[in-house]
């Protein structure tokens, strides 16, 4: 009884030992990934939208750098379904809020192009 428990507690060690080095280039590339986003982020954006920039580059970066730890640590099916109810949830946000994005969009396209000015 005790030999069956220390032989299963030596699997799960040796297991453990064995996914180590996974988990190690996992933490390294996401850690890597991190600390581009925060060089990229420095970047010359226009002062108005720099604020705006920085974050969505982190967000990006850091997503990014999520989904590829998870794969490098072996849950492929995880992001498999992670990415896919990502675009299923884009799709459905994008027919629910149509309009919305349509006035954001325009805004932004003025905010860029600046195509009125104020004269007094």
């Amino acid at each position: 009884m005790i030999d069956s428990l220390l032989n299963a507690i030596n699997a799960e060690v040796e297991q453990f030992f064995n996914f180590l080095p996974r988990l190690f280039v996992g933490l390294v590339v996401f850690i890597l990934l991190y600390l581009m986003s925060k060089i990229i982020r420095r970047g010359n954006f226009p002062e108005t939208y720099h604020a705006f920039f920085s974050k969505m580059v982190n967000g990006i970066f850091v997503l990014i750098g999520f989904i590829v730890f998870l794969n490098l640590i072996g849950y492929d099916t995880l992001v498999a379904s992670l990415v896919a109810s990502g675009g299923l949830t884009a799709v459905m946000l994008g027919f629910a809020f149509k309009v919305i994005g349509e006035n954001f969009l325009t805004g932004f396209f003025l905010a860029f192009n600046r195509p009125l000015q104020l004269t007094i």
